[in-house]
């Protein structure tokens, strides 16, 4: 299926995403860090990046803001994070997110949410209905 690039701070929420996402046939590749992102999303650009709001050092909305700076609107972003609404529903707006979801959603919610992004993406590339 797709590969997906989860940036998280927590091992836990990765091996849920591992898990909810692998199962679906998705290859999930996590970083607990932002430091090595622009590297691989510069070698091997993901299909999806899954980024949490609230990380030491450098918040994933800045870490949103610098692949927006150097990959444009090529990679959609989904925000999953543990943050309010209102504060998730703006950071999306802001960095161009095709989407966000509280921590702790349905996994069910979460597959479709994902596969929607994905598919919308490959429909856009002419890949198909």
């Amino acid at each position: 299926m797709a590969r997906i690039l989860v940036v998280d701070d927590s091992q836990l929420v990765i091996r849920y995403l591992e898990h909810t996402l692998g199962s679906r046939g998705h290859v999930v590749e996590a970083l607990d860090s932002f430091v090595q992102l622009a590297h691989v999303v510069r070698e091997r650009p993901p299909a999806l990046l899954i980024l949490d709001l609230h990380m030491p050092a450098l918040s994933g909305l800045s870490t949103a803001r610098i692949v927006r700076a150097h990959e444009s609107d090529a990679i959609p972003i989904l925000l999953y994070s543990s943050a309010a609404e209102p504060e998730l529903q703006a950071a999306a707006r802001e960095v161009r997110a095709r989407g966000f979801l509280q921590k702790g959603c349905e996994s069910a919610i979460l597959v479709r949410t994902v596969e929607g992004i994905l598919g919308a993406r490959q429909r856009a590339a002419g890949g198909g209905p």
